[in-house]
């Protein structure tokens, strides 16, 4: 079913610019949920879910008006486009508008579609890691076992003359695992996720993510205790996505670093961290789950490169902080759904390779402590 098909969408946006603007969009989204949890040996939670609506938004000022609605009738969005203009004070009325540019995102290639399959299905892989993660060790204690996926239809149109249309398809399957010896308890955990088919389980079944869940488990009831003092530490590419992201990502989301409220606002084109370092923010990788063709103002997805060689060059921008700072829009505007305005926040945020080996950095360090669960891992 088409997500743009019971109301004009022309007329609508000239609805909500009557008062004036420089811009407005409509986004349109419709979503359909699945979250399975299984805890002490059986199926906790089933849930799914289906919403679809509408946001209309101007930008006036520099000031974003904004409203919502799931009635997708013409007359519906026209109240909403109505409400909209009401907020924007001062402004003359727009011209017509030509909204020639349609585009549809190619997509990633799902062979199987997570949302088409029946929900027995989904529950038996729930069931399939549960029952492995138990039978691994008798010192397995607590078991979790969440599987999750999520259809996201999204339709942008705009004053500007775009129209994109997406289609996102994501899954999410993790263990977590609980040992226990004496007065000694640890965890593991072991996910699989992104912008996948259920065909993901053919290459790594169930049963593959539990039992790596329970020997991680298993094998931190015979980990030492770490050293203290100050030490250098080396990270796994994974745990080093996961630092950047939080420690550098966030303060170069523009709103963020616009309103100086990040340690990176005003240094654009300065040093900012080590010349080993570059980070990217990129959209384009396929199967990530941060990856799409088209953000959620139908700016089209890419690799941004934030931080080269140490020297900051962009912020992560949407539209709005773009017209406030001159930057370019990267395709950073992300919407939690139809009820909320785009933000910029990011997509894949990465360190890219360096040219050291890891070896090198390893006997780079002064002080090396030795890991068996390095090794075992």
């Amino acid at each position: 079913m088409e997500l743009i098909d019971a109301f004009d969408p022309f007329r609508v946006l000239k609805a909500a610019l009557a008062n004036g603007g420089e811009y407005a969009d409509i986004y349109v989204e419709d979503t359909a949920n699945t979250s399975i949890v299984a805890e002490e040996k059986r199926i906790e939670r089933v849930v799914t879910g289906r919403d679809r609506g509408a946001g209309i938004r101007v930008i006036a000022g520099l000031k974003t008006y904004y409203a919502y609605t799931n009635d997708l009738t013409e007359k519906g969005l026209l109240e909403v486009a109505g409400a909209v203009a009401k907020g924007v004070s001062e402004g003359k009325e727009i011209g017509d508008l030509n909204l020639t540019k349609k585009e549809s995102a190619q997509g990633f290639d799902i062979k199987r579609l997570p949302y088409k399959a029946p929900l027995d299905e989904k529950v038996g892989f729930v069931k399939r890691a549960e029952k492995t993660a138990w039978a691994f060790d008798k010192r397995i204690r607590q078991v979790r076992v969440v599987y999750g996926d999520g259809l996201r239809r999204t339709a942008v149109v705009n004053s500007l003359g775009e129209w994109v249309e997406e289609e996102r398809n994501a899954l999410l399957f993790l263990c977590n695992a609980v040992s226990a010896e004496g007065d000694v308890m640890q965890t593991g955990y072991e996910p699989l996720g992104g912008i996948m088919g259920l065909e993901a389980f053919d290459e790594t079944p169930p049963e593959a993510i539990a039992e790596a869940a329970a020997r991680r488990a298993i094998m931190m009831l015979s980990a030492r205790r770490a050293p203290g003092g100050s030490m250098g530490v080396v990270l796994s590419s994974d745990a080093g996505g996961t630092m950047i992201h939080e420690a550098v990502g966030h303060g170069l989301e523009a709103d963020l670093a616009l309103q100086n409220l990040s340690v990176y606002s005003g240094k654009l084109g300065e040093k900012v961290a080590n010349e080993s370092i570059t980070v990217l923010d990129d959209a384009t990788i396929p199967y990530k789950r941060g990856s799409f063709f088209f953000d959620d103002e139908g700016t089209p997805a890419e690799r941004t490169m934030l931080v080269e060689n140490g020297i900051l060059r962009s912020y992560m921008c949407d539209r709005l902080n773009s017209m406030k700072s001159g930057l370019r829009p990267t395709g950073n505007g992300r919407r939690e759904s139809y009820h909320h305005r785009p933000i910029p926040r990011m997509t894949n945020t990465i360190i890219a390779p360096g040219k050291e080996s890891p070896e090198a950095i390893i006997s780079s360090l002064e002080k090396v402590c030795s890991s068996k669960w390095a090794a075992a891992r």
